[in-house]
């Protein structure tokens, strides 16, 4: 039977939770969650570019602001509307417009708002923000500071994605043996450390019941939690554990347990960064929901992301350890799959999967093909624009190995449908439901999903 696999970062002790067989991960696109952990966002914005917008549009920036409440429950101080600045961000007088002597008085008494600042000091304000909703809401006072916030929601943004880019990362199977480890991944010194290391590790046949809610029909699930130190209160009445739980033994240390939570940290959602924004927004816009800037700026903050990975630019698959590469255009199955570093149907994540595989026993899925013994197991990676990559390495001499890649993903998928693999998988992605599943990449295969019917009786689609 195939062994599990999980995806692990070993030398930043970083892995996905989420473990299956190879044709599970390359049928439910749980791979894709490699993607997001390897694409590095564009840089949308510089210093120089915000200073810019801030300067240009000081004077239509200070009209028809608001007052915003804080985290803390304070308010931000208002920007005055109407008022003209020149020789910004230098500090300066008030230009009076029209108005009468009184108003020009009043004008002069009202004293000198953070908005009348050099723009080093407001980034100085924004740095000591301590919470992205204050960003946003000090942010969403004007458009003078909406631009100005644009680049501290750049750097939250930036840290929910790419966070295993330059790290090193292999898919390792569950029996792979004491001693194996991909060439180079650590040093002699390291690997001596792990021969002589042991792991209590609990016996992986003994189950638990799912966890489950109030009324729900435990048939419906089929998956099993396998942690055997669950309280009860995880479960609902009558479903706590009736099997005896043994005790942890001792074996030698492998390669997969840096898969363990005893050992590395599970990597967070890569699908968190979608989440936190719209969350952190929420709560801004719960302050204060008729305040009309919080329309005028809803789109820009769900745009985010897709300006972070820009669709209108090729991108690319980076083997920053041996300085190849592979392009998108290359590996997509249709031009219009394409989606920035995201490629439907078939893209970096399946690539990356008949590279990285690591374990001491052949796959009997897979018995034309070397995956298990990954050519590319432990190297470090990201995914790049062409562009960027074309700036970063001036000079520098780059191989493209897309034309192998390709030949290696074709010898994974034609061991499973056969020779006409690509159709059936074009035709499977123009099926809505199998769409649907797989856009919840990494959440794991269920018994009944489309594509494990699929590979028992490929003949029914």
């Amino acid at each position: 039977m195939d062994e599990r696999f999980h995806f692990i970062a070993p030398r930043a002790k970083r892995f996905l939770f989420y473990s299956a067989r190879i044709h599970e991960i390359l049928f439910d696109g749980s791979s894709n969650a490699l993607v997001r952990l390897l694409a590095v966002p564009v840089q949308r914005r510089n210093l120089a570019s915000v200073s810019e917008a801030v300067d240009t549009g000081s004077a239509e920036s200070r009209g028809g602001c608001s007052t915003v409440k804080t985290a803390t429950g304070g308010s931000i101080q208002q920007v005055g509307a109407g008022q003209v600045h020149h020789g910004y961000p230098r500090l300066h007088k008030l230009v009076k417009t029209k108005s009468d002597d009184a108003e020009g008085e009043a004008d002069a008494k009202r004293g000198i708002s953070i908005s009348d600042f050099p723009i080093e000091l407001q980034r100085k304000i924004f740095d000591n923000v301590g919470h992205i909703e204050d960003v946003i809401c000090l942010g969403l006072t004007s458009r003078h500071f909406w631009a100005l916030a644009q680049e501290y929601l750049d750097r939250y943004d930036a840290s929910f994605v790419g966070q295993w880019a330059g790290k090193n990362i292999v898919c390792v199977g569950r029996d792979v043996e004491p001693g194996d480890y991909p060439p180079g991944l650590f040093s002699e010194a390291e690997m001596d450390e792990f021969r002589t290391r042991t792991i209590k590790k609990a016996d992986d046949n003994v189950y638990l019941p799912p966890l489950l809610l109030p009324g729900l029909d435990p048939s419906s699930f089929h998956s099993v939690a396998r942690l055997t130190s669950l309280p009860p209160n995880f479960y609902s009445p009558g479903l706590a554990p009736t099997v005896e739980v043994r005790p942890p033994v001792t074996v030698p240390f492998t390669l997969h347990h840096f898969a363990l939570p005893t050992v590395s940290v599970s990597e967070t959602s890569p699908q968190r960064q979608e989440l936190e924004s719209v969350v952190a927004y929420s709560r801004c816009r719960g302050r204060d929901p008729q305040d009309p800037a919080f329309e005028l700026t809803r789109k820009a903050m769900h745009a985010r992301s897709s300006a972070a990975f820009p669709e209108d630019e090729p991108w690319i698959l980076r083997n920053l350890t041996t300085k190849e590469f592979v392009r998108s255009e290359a590996i997509a199955l249709k031009p219009e799959f394409i989606r920035g570093p995201n490629i439907e149907a078939l893209g970096f994540g399946e690539v990356l999967l008949a590279r990285i595989c690591w374990s001491s026993t052949p796959s009997p899925s897979f018995p034309t093909t070397n995956i298990c013994r990954g050519v590319w197991a432990g190297h470090r990676f990201d995914i790049t624009t062409a562009s960027s990559h074309r700036c970063e390495t001036k000079g520098v001499e780059w191989k493209d190995v897309s034309e192998e890649a390709v030949g290696d993903v074709a010898n994974v998928w034609s061991c499973l449908m056969g020779s006409g693999w690509r159709e059936q998988i074009c035709e499977m992605h123009d099926n809505p439901a199998i769409r649907a599943f797989r856009s919840r990449s990494g959440q794991g295969s269920q018994a009944e999903d489309p594509f494990t019917i699929l590979f028992s009786n490929p003949a029914r689609y």
